[in-house]
């Protein structure tokens, strides 16, 4: 694809350019970000206005047990939802995607300036 440009982000900043981006795309690292508002304000000010973000991330179901392995996922998609609607992103829409059992695919959008 000549459309895609990888970019290293830091702690707390995706050290994308401001307003330039249509879409981005975080997959199974959401529950990792250590200051996750500051990443996520960066986002949101690289994103066109009505620009999307995608989440992907680990389901952790309320009132069932935890998975060892999943031990670090600190709360389940309301909370990913609830943070990122903090941050001035619009929750758009959940999709199903067939094969994707143990996790969630959100989309949000950027408000229109």
């Amino acid at each position: 694809f000549d459309n895609i440009t990888p970019v290293l982000g830091r702690e707390n900043d995706v050290t994308l350019p401001e307003n330039e981006m249509d879409a981005v795309f975080i997959a199974d690292t959401y529950h990792y970000f250590s200051n996750r508002e500051s990443v996520m304000k960066s986002v949101l000010r690289s994103l066109k206005p009505g620009g999307s973000l995608f989440i992907v991330d680990y389901d952790l179901k309320p009132g069932g047990p935890r998975p060892e392995d999943k031990a670090h996922v600190r709360f389940g998609r309301a909370g990913v939802i609830s943070e990122i609607e903090y941050v001035g992103f619009t929750f758009a829409e959940e999709t199903t995607v067939e094969g994707l059992e143990e996790n969630y695919f959100l989309r949000f959008v950027k408000a229109d300036e």
